[in-house]
């Protein structure tokens, strides 16, 4: 999990003044959507339709004017300056990394330890420093236990009457073979298989390494033919068994439980839904293919910035905005909304 940093002196900044808290509350939820998402400080204008709703258009305009985002040439919204308040996707990506490697010597020198043989196969010397290895063999715990317990009698000595004749190895000797226990995973089905993969994949997207590994045990195979029977694709049970490790209160509540992803059709609809627009969101910052166009916006739905107003809503004029700007120094905003009224004026 991934944090934005915000300043404790946010809210004695001018520029919060001049966007208004209606558009301070969708600069925070887009900097947390960054944030978790490693955007670099970029988001999408249907993202922030997704946050705002039919007040997206508005809203952007005024964290624009009040110098909180720049729009890019891709049409993508950027905070500005993003370094500030985010960790880049480098940062990060290498700090987990290196927690992982942390992860994997910590456990390389327990296990180490238990057998006493130090981190580097040799055991620590009287004086504390590692040297050659300790030629004294270490006795195992089931040694130790033959020292301590007594030694356990002889058996008895049978007659003759009573020795056990040993079987008739030959084909026609009735000699029961035990049968091995199957497991449910060899019982599933491919498409089966699949569902509970993409649980393991989420598992694994949220680097979940102690504990035993959860297997396809036949309470598990239940529910998922419980849920193919209702009608489920194969790929919406696995998308629902990842997306539990997705949504972000389950896993900080220790709620990703495979059961829980399954419940009912509800449940099924509602984690498929995590994992497909994150999907979507993704691919948005994924790096185009060789040949691949970049798709074009559809913002037909957006309404004029002034549509859903509240009765009585009446616009501060402009050149009271940039007068607030200038008045505490914040000339780079004042000079950009300048320039969209006057781009306005000129567009008529």
């Amino acid at each position: 999990m991934t944090w934005a940093k915000l300043d404790d002196q946010l809210h004695a900044d001018p520029r919060c003044e001049a966007a208004g808290l209606e558009a301070m509350g969708l600069w925070t939820l887009a900097t947390s959507y960054m944030a978790a998402y490693l955007t670099d400080g970029e988001i999408t204008p249907d993202r922030v339709r997704r946050l705002a709703g039919r007040r997206a258009a508005a809203l952007t305009e005024r964290l624009i004017s009040a110098g909180w985002w720049e729009r890019l040439e891709s049409g993508n919204l950027r905070l500005k300056p993003w370094s500030s308040y985010l960790l880049s996707r480098l940062e990060i990506e290498a700090e987990r990394t290196r927690k992982s490697h942390a992860g994997r010597a910590g456990a390389e020198r327990t296990n180490a330890k238990r057998l006493g043989t130090g981190a580097a196969g040799a055991a620590p010397s009287a004086d504390g420093m590692r040297g050659a290895p300790d030629p004294t063999p270490v006795p195992t715990r089931s040694q130790e236990r033959e020292e301590q317990d007594p030694p356990t009698p002889e058996p008895e000595k049978r007659p003759e009457s009573f020795k056990l004749t040993p079987p008739d190895p030959s084909p026609s000797s009735p000699v029961l073979k035990a049968k091995k226990p199957t497991s449910a995973k060899s019982d599933a089905t491919d498409d089966e298989r699949k569902v509970f993969e993409g649980f393991l994949r989420g598992r694994e997207y949220r680097h979940v390494k102690g504990g035993a590994a959860p297997v396809l045990d036949a309470k598990r195979l239940k529910i998922i033919r419980e849920r193919l029977a209702d009608g489920h694709t194969p790929e919406t049970l696995a998308a629902a068994a990842f997306g539990i490790w997705v949504s972000q209160w389950h896993f900080d509540e220790g709620q990703s439980r495979f059961d829980l992803a399954l419940r009912d059709g509800d449940h099924v609809e509602r984690f498929a839904r995590v994992t497909h627009e994150r999907e979507q969101d993704l691919a948005r910052f994924r790096p185009l293919a060789p040949g691949q166009e970049e798709p074009d916006e559809d913002d037909e739905d957006l309404p004029p910035p002034d549509e859903d107003l509240p009765p009585g809503y009446v616009e501060p004029p402009r050149e009271e905005l940039i007068a607030t700007l200038e008045r505490h120094g914040l000339h780079v905003g004042a000079q950009a909304l300048r320039e969209n009224t006057g781009k306005q004026a000129a567009y008529g």
